[in-house]
This record gives structure tokens, sequence and C-alpha cells, in this order.
């Protein structure tokens, strides 16, 4: 069977970089406030995992925003449990 493109090392190291090119949407430094054990994880994660804290935290937030984008908030005055 023939290897083809991105089958192969090579096709695979394209897709990769591709991908990093295409993630490299305009980065923005930001402040944002953890507590110190997140951080402590996080950086815990960063070594182990030899990834910076800064992609780590933007592929974990990835599903979660997208979910809440999704989701209606609740209206001021709305009905509540209880």
């Amino acid at each position: 069977m023939a290897t083809t493109q991105s089958d192969s090392v090579g096709g695979a190291l394209v897709q990769e970089l591709s991908k990093k090119l295409l993630d490299q949407d305009e980065k923005t430094a930001t402040t944002l406030r953890l507590k110190r054990s997140t951080l402590k994880r996080l950086k815990a994660q960063e070594q182990r995992w030899g990834a910076s804290m800064s992609l780590i935290t933007e592929r974990a937030l990835e599903p979660v925003l997208e979910e809440l984008e999704k989701a209606e908030p609740p209206t001021k005055g709305g009905d509540t449990d209880g």
C-alpha cells in the first residue's frame, strides 16, 4: 500500500506546522488571576509536557468557551429554583 503525504512522517510534520501557523492568532499579553494551587499545577504540567502555560490554558479554555457561547445566560428576574 502506498504511503500518502498525510500518512508519512514528513506529511505529519507539514500538518503540525501548518496547524501551528493557523493557530498563531495575534497574541495579547494579559494578566489572569489564578489560585496559587492552580498555578502550581499548571507549572507542573508545563514542565511535564514541555508546553507553555499559555498553550495549555488556551487549549483548555477552547471547549469551555464554545459551550458558554452556545448557552443561554440566565435572565435577570427570571425564574429560579426554590
